[in-house]
């Protein structure tokens, strides 16, 4: 059976009776390097936007068909799987968490399309591009990609670094910035577990804010910027999916997963 998530520049739709990971990989190359959209000039300034702040939106993401597809599957699975977090973590000072959140494992027996593209050969290639370094399939299985929905005034994700390299946000619904929810990030800091240092960081570093709407996608350097976003002033909805590579230096660290096993009760 076909559903009709059809791109309207193609008459395309994604097939759920047959291999969606093959079709998802067809679609994004041909979105990634046939179409014109993402020219030499335009990766280059995405890549020097990379190296210098260690953040980058990415224009255009993927094309609508696919768009339209992880939409509906996200509601779907928050409807289904989501579930309230409000903790505080050791190994980040003691920074709070509060949310609602769908695990990995839920997303990879229930979704098909936010899988296909996480493992797609051709997006790995594209961001390889803009991050100028090998961008690798994340070897802990329960962070490759995760749901996030603050709904609640006082939501956030405090201040924290990620285990892997790079880590790809994909806003579904975003909060206009005036009410939280904004994104704020100190890049160039070092994340020990044992003695996390944040306040030191924030005494210490200016930190940048940056603000998002809906679709929006950013990239991050995620184990060595210190980042969060900032508690929503209002009874809103902030929906995100997170998507985590790792790099061939990642795979030669011995990495410890609290926040992760914490944060989903894994």
């Amino acid at each position: 059976m076909s559903i009709p998530l059809l791109d309207m520049e193609s008459s395309f739709s994604i097939n759920h009776s047959e291999d969606v990971s093959v079709q998802v990989d067809q679609l994004l190359r041909k979105h990634y390097f046939e179409r014109g959209l993402f020219t030499d000039n335009l990766l280059q300034d995405l890549a020097n936007s990379f190296q210098n702040e260690a953040y980058v939106k990415i224009p255009n993401f993927v094309p609508p068909v696919i768009e339209t597809g992880v939409r509906g599957e996200v509601c779907n699975l928050l409807d289904q799987h989501a579930v309230r977090r409000e903790l505080f973590l050791k190994v980040t000072s003691n920074t709070p968490r509060f949310m609602e959140n769908v695990r990995q494992a839920d997303i990879k027996q229930k979704g098909k399309i936010i899988p296909a593209i996480y493992h797609s050969e051709a997006l790995m290639f594209f961001l390889s591009m803009i991050v100028k370094d090998e961008v690798i399939l994340c070897p802990f299985e329960e962070e490759k990609y995760l749901i996030t929905r603050m709904t609640q005034s006082g939501d956030t994700h405090g201040w924290h670094w990620d285990d892997y390299s790079y880590s790809l946000v994909w806003f579904m619904e975003a909060p206009p910035p005036e009410l939280g929810g904004t994104v704020e990030l100190i890049p160039n800091t070092h994340w020990d577990k044992e003695n996390p240092n944040v306040e030191y960081y924030l005494e210490h570093f200016p930190v940048q804010s940056r603000s998002h709407a809906k679709g929006d996608v950013y990239l991050i350097k995620a184990d060595t910027t210190m980042h969060r976003v900032t508690p929503l002033r209002g009874n809103i909805t902030r929906t995100i999916v997170n998507m985590a590579w790792a790099n061939k230096g990642d795979l030669e660290k011995e990495i410890s997963h609290e926040t992760i096993i914490d944060m989903y009760d894994i």
